[in-house]
Order: C-alpha cells, then structure tokens, then sequence
C-alpha cells in the first residue's frame, strides 16, 4: 500500500506525541539530601542523589531555585570552602565554573533551640548552571563546607529536618529543605543518613580533675588532635596513636579529638559534666552504649538505673522505662539524633545516639 497524506501527518503526529511524552518522562522526579563527613579533606560534603528521574535536555537540567538547611552547634564557624556542581553556561557539557552557591539565611541561637544555629545555603541563578546528565543513584556533590567546632559534638552536625523545631515554633524562620531542577516542581523527599565505612565516632563523659587516654582503634595512626574548641581540656601526646586528655577545674561543656591516618579516623567526643554523684553511685564516665549508629537494638555497658527515656532533637520523649535494663529496642524509631537519660536517685546523665 503506497503512503498517502494522511497517514505521513499521523505518523508525524505520532512520533511528536512520543517526543513530548518521553520529555515529560525523562524529567526529575525526587532527590535527597546527604550531607558527609570527608575525612581526607576534613570537610563536610554536600550532596544531592538522585532518587527517581531523569534529566537529559538542558531545561531538564538547569538549577532552579534551592534552599540547603544545616544546623551546626551554636558559635561554630562554617563557611564554604569548594564549589562543584552544577556548572555555569553548562548547556552543552563544556561549563568549568561551578555555581555561586552562598549562604542564605543564618539565625544564631534561636530562644527554642539555643544550643544550636541555622544556616541556609542557595545556588546563584545568573549565569545559569546546569548539571550534566542525571539519572537514578547518581550521587552529585554540590560543596564542601569547613566546620570549625567550638562546642558540641561531631553527630551534632546535621541536615535541619521539621522534626527539630515543634509545631507553631517556626517565627525565627523558615529552614525547610527545597530543591528544584527544570521547572518548578518541588523534588526534595528526604535527607539521608551518612554511612562511614572508614570512621569510628565514640562519645564519653568525665569531670573536673579527670584524666582519660585516648587509643586509636587500628596501628600506624598519626597523633590525636584537637578538632574542635578544647574548653579547658589538655591533650598530651604519648605515642602515635595515644595521648592523655586531663580535664581541668574551668573545663566545660563537649570538645572533639581527632587521630587518623590514610584509611581510618578516629572520633572522640568528650563532655565534661559537674560531679554530682558519690564514690558508691554508677561511675557514668564508663558508661557505654553501642552499637552507635544502632538500627534495632541499643546495648547499656551498665543496667543499674532507676528509669531511662528517650528523646528526639526536639525534647520529646519517644521512650521511656523504670525497668534495669541493659539494651533497648530502637526499631520502631525514626531515623535521627536521638539522646538517652539515665537517672538514678539525684543523678541524671545523657547518651546520644544515632537512629539509622
């Protein structure tokens, strides 16, 4: 049978119904946040992933407007440090300049949330940038922050999520995550939880007058250093691999120390509590829980508590029990930062924890 003109135009037609439905297709769908420690650079990476989508047009793949929330413990210094995606005037996958992405709003101990402060991070939009291709499971790495601690702990360093911040407490200003590629579509699901292959983190508690000795968990580590404010801790080295930390009378508060060589690092955080307890309570300072980040159960090294619970970064508890117990389930937990209180007659002591 010989082609007429109607069947050319129904094909054509055809074949631009398949041109607009693969387009609208290919587009992003979903992406998540992680935010990662990089121990080689000693910096935070930011990242996005693409969790469902594609984007292969230079529409589909120009930056639109974006919000990055990160929360770090109050007077921290964050700025940062390197730029990667997207690129500028990248239509055509020859763009070498990264975006201008800079901070955006920064609120500094909020009356609801002292301990901490809230950083916003937005992409220039002029020039525009566009990613290459994108496609699901690529992992994308924005920029690179350096975080310098003055207080607080290295798990205290996260992605801001709703959930810190209770509801109708929002006036000092709104952090929600947003993330737009190609249009207007809003593409963030959800921020994701770092998993370190390469990176031990433990948390311990002493007092003034206290000494401690930091061992490194595999040989051929370099020295232990500060890695954040030392607030009245003196560190001094042994041997590669060890040193002693003495807690002085004015120290205060959680100081971070670090050791680490081409392979493995080793995180401590130290918080430094007031003695309240006599020579015949619990020794809190040997207190350990673990595994740490938990995912089902969490074990107690001790089980002589008169109750414990569990509360979210917003204070609410998400647990509690007057039962000794030396492990606790975890499960039905949303994944997060977590702090367990252990009271025993007048002494009260934390835990953190993280939820995977």
């Amino acid at each position: 049978m010989k082609p007429t003109l109607k069947n050319n135009w129904l094909a054509l037609i055809f074949f631009a119904f398949l041109a607009v439905f693969s387009n609208i297709e290919a587009q992003l769908d979903s992406v998540h946040y992680l935010l990662e420690y990089n121990p080689v650079e000693d910096e935070f990476d930011m990242k996005i992933v693409i969790a469902g989508g594609t984007a292969n047009s230079i529409a589909q793949r120009t930056q639109a407007n974006a919000q990055i929330s990160i929360v770090v413990p109050s007077e921290s210094g964050i700025e940062i440090s390197k730029r990667f995606m997207p690129l500028r005037n990248n239509q055509y996958f020859a763009g070498t300049e990264p975006n201008q992405w800079e901070k955006g709003v920064t609120v500094k101990s909020p009356a609801i949330r002292p301990q901490y402060d809230f950083y916003t991070f937005v992409p220039g939009l002029s020039p525009s940038s566009q990613y290459n291709k994108l496609s699901v499971g690529d992992t994308i790495r924005l920029f690179s922050l350096k975080i310098l601690l003055n207080t607080g702990c290295f798990e205290d360093i996260q992605l801001f999520d709703k959930s810190m911040i209770a509801e109708g407490q929002w006036e000092f200003g709104d952090f929600s995550q947003g993330f737009t590629v190609g249009g207007i579509k809003q593409l963030f699901r959800r921020n994701l939880t770092p998993v370190y292959s390469n990176l031990r983190n433990h948390s311990y508690t002493i007092h003034p007058g206290d000494e401690m000795t930091l061992i490194s968990s595999v040989e051929n580590m370099g020295a232990w250093k500060n890695w954040s404010d030392p607030n009245g801790i003196e560190l001094v080295e042994i041997s590669p691999g060890m040193a002693k930390i003495s807690a002085l009378e004015n120290a205060r508060g959680e100081s971070t120390f670090i050791c680490r060589n081409d392979e493995m690092t080793d995180m401590v955080c130290v918080n430094v509590e007031q003695k309240t307890s006599s020579e015949n309570d619990i020794h809190f300072d040997q207190l350990q829980i673990y595994p740490n980040p938990a995912t089902d159960l969490v074990h107690l090294s001790e089980g002589d508590f008169d109750s414990l619970e569990i509360r979210d970064i917003t204070g609410r508890v998400t647990w509690s029990s007057y039962k000794k117990l030396k492990e606790i389930e975890v499960s039905s937990l949303m994944p997060g930062l977590y702090i367990i209180t252990f009271k025993n007659k007048n002494i009260q002591f934390s835990r953190k924890f993280v939820k995977m």
